[in-house]
C-alpha cells in the first residue's frame, strides 16, 4: 500500500509522457525519497501530460542506463543510497522492466513517411550512402568476422552507435571457439548453442530472415523477382541486406529497372561499390539472403553488457558433446593441443589454419570491448574487465607472432618444427584464456551477477 502511489508514477510513465525533461528527474528524485514531490498537472509535477514522441525514446534509453548503473552500484544524486528503505531497489527495478516496454511497445503509432537520410536515388538507381570506403580487411589474418562485420554495418544504418568490437562482445561472438576433435571447424554462431536470430533481436532490436534462392532457373524462375522484391523493401527502408559467397557480404542497392544489384564485397581488392546482375558468387546452387526490419528498441545496454559476460563464462566452460563430434571453449583449446602434438592423419589443415584466424580476430575484439566496458564501468569489476582484456591481447599479440606456422601451403608447413610451435601457443593461450575467464567471474561477482 505504501508504494502505491509510486507504482501509479511509474504506470503513468507510459505513452503519452515525455513533454518535460524535467519529469525524469522528479521521478528519480520521488523514488529516492518515497514521497511525491508535485502532483499530477501541477507545476513541476512529475507527471506532465504529452505525446510519445520518438525523438524522446533517447532519454528514456538514459533513463534506463542510469537505473541500470545505480542497481550495479554507482552512485546517483536522484536515487540517494539503495537501503534507504527496503523497497526502493524493487521500485528502481520495476521502472527498468516497465521503460523497456514502454521503449519496445509504445512507438508503434509512429511512421516516418520521409525516407531514411541515407537512402540516395538518382538516376535510376537506389542505393544507401556510407559505405564505399568501408575496410572489412582482405588476408587471411586481418579479416574480421564476416557476419558480424555486415551486422555492424546493419546496426549503423539502423542510427545505432556501435562498434565492430561492441557487435562482437554484446552478441559473445568475441569469445566463441567451437570445432571438431580433427579441427575441422565452422565457426557458425548456431553451432555456439547460441539463437542467432534470437541474439540479434534481443540486444539489437533488429528482427531477420534468412532465405535460399535457387539459380536454376527450371526450379525457381521467380528467384530474381523474389530477391529484387525484398532488395527494394530493405533498401527503402535505410538497411542493407546479407547475402552468402563462402563469407557475408553486403547489398547495398539496386537499378530501379532491376537490371542490377549494387554490392559491397566482404573480400578483395575492389573498393567502393559494385554494380552486378547477379551477386557474385554463391554456394552450390543456393544463393542465401539476409533481410533486417526494426523489432523494437535495443536491450539494455548494461543488461547485454552483463549478459555477455556470462556468455563469456559459459561458452569456456561448455562440455563437449556427448559424442565427442564438437568441443567447446578451454575444451576445444585442449583438443586443438592434441590434434597438432599427435599428427593425426585426419586433421584438417585448412579448418587448423582457419581456426587459428578465427582465434586471433575474435580475442583481439574481446579485448578491445572488454577494456571499453571497463572504462564505463568503474570500480572494482573494472580492474577485473582490465585485467581479463590484457589476457586476450596476450593471446592475440601470440597468434600474431606465430601466424607463419599455420600459413599457406599449408601442408608444406605442417612440419614438426611448426607443429612444436603452434602447440606452445595453444598451451600458453589456454593458461591465458582460465585466467580471463576467471577475471570475468569475478567481475560479475563484483556487480552482484
Amino acid at each position: 500500500d505504501a508504494l502505491a502511489p509510486f507504482a501509479h508514477r511509474i504506470d503513468m510513465h507510459g505513452y503519452q509522457l515525455w513533454s518535460f525533461d524535467h519529469n525524469h528527474e522528479l521521478l528519480l528524485r520521488s523514488i529516492g525519497r518515497k514521497r511525491a514531490l508535485g502532483q499530477w498537472h501541477e507545476h513541476d509535477g512529475p507527471l506532465a501530460w504529452g505525446d510519445g514522441n520518438p525523438d524522446d525514446r533517447p532519454k528514456v534509453r538514459a533513463m534506463l542506463n542510469r537505473l541500470a548503473a545505480w542497481l550495479a552500484g554507482a552512485p546517483a544524486a536522484q536515487l540517494g543510497a539503495p537501503d534507504s528503505y527496503k523497497e526502493k531497489v524493487w521500485l528502481a527495478r520495476c521502472l527498468a522492466v516497465y521503460l523497456r516496454d514502454h521503449l519496445a511497445n509504445y512507438y508503434g503509432w509512429y511512421v516516418d513517411e520521409a525516407p531514411p537520410a541515407n537512402v540516395r536515388r538518382e538516376d535510376g538507381k537506389v542505393w544507401i550512402e556510407g559505405l564505399e570506403e568501408m575496410d572489412w580487411g582482405g588476408s587471411f589474418f586481418t579479416r574480421q568476422d564476416s557476419q558480424v562485420a555486415c551486422l555492424t554495418e546493419v546496426l549503423r544504418c539502423a542510427g545505432q552507435d556501435v562498434t565492430y568490437a561492441d557487435v562482437m562482445g554484446l552478441s559473445g561472438c568475441a569469445f566463441k571457439l567451437t570445432m571438431a576433435p580433427n579441427l575441422f571447424v565452422a565457426e557458425i554462431h548456431s553451432e555456439m548453442g547460441m539463437d542467432w536470430q534470437e541474439v540479434v533481436q534481443r540486444v539489437f532490436g533488429l528482427r531477420y530472415e534468412s532465405t535460399a534462392i535457387s539459380f536454376d532457373d527450371e526450379e525457381n524462375p521467380d528467384w530474381r523477382e523474389e530477391l529484387l522484391a525484398a532488395c527494394r523493401e530493405s533498401i527503402d527502408r535505410g538497411l542493407p541486406l546479407f547475402y552468402m559467397n563462402g563469407e557475408w557480404n553486403l547489398i547495398v542497392g539496386y537499378r530501379e529497372d532491376g537490371s542490377a544489384f549494387i554490392c559491397k564485397p566482404y573480400a578483395g581488392d575492389e573498393s567502393g561499390y559494385q554494380e552486378m546482375a547477379r551477386p557474385s558468387g554463391f554456394v552450390g546452387e543456393a544463393w542465401f539472403a539476409s533481410t533486417f526490419e526494426r523489432a523494437g528498441e535495443p536491450a539494455d545496454r548494461w543488461e547485454s553488457v552483463v549478459r555477455s559476460l556470462q556468455t563469456a563464462v559459459e561458452l569456456a566452460r561448455r562440455p563437449a558433446e556427448e559424442d565427442g563430434s564438437r568441443l567447446y571453449g578451454f575444451a576445444a583449446y585442449e583438443g586443438w593441443l592434441s590434434a597438432v602434438e599427435e599428427d593425426r592423419d585426419d586433421v584438417s589443415l585448412h579448418g587448423n589454419a582457419f581456426s587459428y584466424s578465427q582465434l586471433l580476430t575474435s580475442r583481439e575484439a574481446a579485448a578491445e570491448y572488454l577494456r571499453g566496458i571497463a572504462e564505463q564501468s568503474g570500480g572494482q569489476a573494472a580492474e577485473h574487465l582490465h585485467a581479463a582484456a590484457d589476457r586476450y591481447r596476450a593471446i592475440s599479440e601470440r597468434l600474431w607472432d606465430g601466424q607463419d606456422c599455420v600459413a599457406w601451403p599449408w601442408d608444406e608447413n605442417w612440419t614438426p618444427e611448426n607443429r612444436a610451435i603452434e602447440a606452445q601457443i595453444m598451451r600458453d593461450n589456454l593458461a591465458d584464456e582460465r585466467a580471463a575467464i576467471a577475471q570475468i567471474e569475478k567481475a560479475l561477482a563484483a556487480v552482484g551477477k
